[in-house]
């Protein structure tokens, strides 16, 4: 009798692999496992009885051939999807990844085609025009099967990424005004800034970030209440354990909360992979009506609820060609949501249009409330980039507005504060002589690092570096 139990719920499980959820995986798993293990006795069993009916071959032998034809093909294919899959990981984004599922479609049918067609050919052996009627039996008995594993898949699959929202340009849906997006770059791993309105992002930090689950978070700061300190959590070796390194201190701005979840590991922040759950507010985006949390596998997604009206919303991607899991979510005022998509991209949500879009090809992102600047009167720009009080990245955009003579003052300013307290003041004056400095701004840059000599701190070195080259860059011009 138990016997006969475990048997009908091992095929409830394979004819509805949607049903083995929750803690015990999600549908594609289940669906994967169930094919690699069972689904390729019976596939192969239909194969045989329709190439024994269609061609009159013999069945057992038929069938016999084709158990084996698609345990080897369904073994081998999942190796070729996995080899692909990582191969094509670096070219993926939102815009492409949908037409390359179907081209990966098309693959993996004619793949099976090419690895199941010599078993077919066996059923054919010393029959006259073996080659011919094995080709066509072949096309017809995969086309058969095939039509069945796409069904199979598809409805294990989590598509609604592209089946239910619309994807946009960022020119399209950008952040909302007043929020200054930071991440760690995807191309470089240093950290960067970017607003509605800039024409492109800002380094503001070194970091040369490498590892998947690194992140940056907004933290209170214990030296000045009221303000907010921008750190990088750096995964180690030890799943359990993180570098934590402080990238901008005494941040005048608001920054949404960690959520505190079962997956925190240490006291100050979870790792990318944990960071799921309930999505923090930022601003005013605690009065929505929208609430969201995000799901621990990737077909789980972003959900939303409206309170008001009833509205539900939920998207995710998982497939057997790409998984994109959504992390690292923050809900911003006027409803959007910025989240982490995947391990490299930040995306923006607006709910109520069902629009989404890529921001950055990055990770870790952390949204800011930043205070709005107010309208300058002539001058205004060289107050904005000579205050030391402002953000690196807001001095520099005032910067590309002075005037000639203008940066021939704050360039003079600029030296005057250097060596300073090697601290985040010194690196932003550095910084900004990359922007203004001419030759002399180069010796002096120089002078600093040998007075300093080993006591200069890493990134400060390193912005020394940078900003000597643009200089020299700059001014390569007037020697030729």
């Amino acid at each position: 009798m138990r016997r006969w139990i475990l048997c009908l719920a091992v095929l409830a499980l394979a004819l509805y692999p949607s049903m083995a959820y929750a803690n015990a995986g999600t549908p594609l798993m289940w669906a994967g496992m169930l094919h690699l293990v069972f689904g390729n006795f019976f596939i192969g069993v239909g194969e045989g009885l329709l190439l024994a009916l269609l061609f009159r071959r013999p069945k057992l032998a038929c069938m016999g051939v084709m158990i084996l034809a698609n345990y080897f093909s369904a073994w081998v294919g999942m190796l070729f999807i996995e080899a692909v899959s990582q191969r094509l990981q670096a070219d993926l984004d939102l815009y492409n990844t949908w037409q390359w599922i179907w081209r990966l479609v098309a693959v993996t049918y004619v793949f099976t085609l090419l690895l199941e067609w010599p078993f077919v050919a066996l059923c054919f052996r010393k029959s006259e025009r073996w080659f011919r009627k094995s080709v066509w039996a072949s096309l017809i008995v995969q086309s058969a099967s095939y039509l069945v594993l796409f069904g199979w898949y598809w409805s294990a699959s989590g598509t609604t990424l592209y089946t239910e929202m619309a994807i946009v340009q960022p020119s399209q849906l950008s952040l909302p005004d007043g929020v200054t997006l930071y991440y760690i770059a995807d191309s470089d791993g240093d950290v960067y800034a970017w607003s509605a309105g800039q024409p492109e992002s800002k380094r503001i930090s070194e970091l040369g970030s490498c590892g998947q689950n690194d992140r940056l978070f907004a933290e209170e700061s214990t030296k000045e209440r009221g303000r907010w300190d921008l750190v990088a959590r750096l995964q180690t070796a030890d799943p359990k354990e993180a570098d934590y390194k402080v990238l901008l201190r005494g941040l005048t701005a608001t920054a949404a909360t960690e959520t505190i979840h079962r997956y925190r590991t240490d006291e100050r922040a979870v790792a990318t992979w944990g960071n799921l759950g309930d999505v923090p507010r930022l601003g005013a985006g605690a009065k929505s009506d929208w609430t969201f949390d995000t799901g621990f596998y990737s077909v789980e997604g972003l959900c939303g609820k409206n309170a008001k009206d009833g509205r539900r919303l939920r998207f995710s991607l998982e497939t057997p060609f790409v998984q994109w899991s959504v992390r690292n979510a923050v809900q911003l005022p006027g409803d959007f949501v910025v989240f982490q998509l995947g391990n490299n991209q930040i995306c923006i949500l607006d709910p109520n249009t069902r629009r989404v879009a890529l921001l950055a090809k990055g990770r870790g992102p952390v949204p800011m409330l930043l205070p709005k600047e107010q309208p300058t009167a002539a001058g205004g720009n060289f107050e904005a980039a000579a205050n030391p009080k402002r953000f690196v990245h807001d001095r520099i955009a005032a910067v590309s507005r002075l005037t000639q003579a203008e940066k021939a003052r704050l360039r003079s300013q600029l030296e005057k504060e250097l060596p300073g307290d090697l601290d985040v003041a010194t690196l932003s004056a550095i910084i900004l002589l990359g922007d203004v400095g001419d030759i002399g701004a180069v010796r002096k840059l120089e002078e600093l690092q040998r007075l300093s000599g080993g006591e200069t701190p890493g990134k400060i070195n390193t912005a020394i570096l940078h900003a000597i080259d643009k200089i020299r860059a700059r001014q390569q011009p007037s020697h030729q």
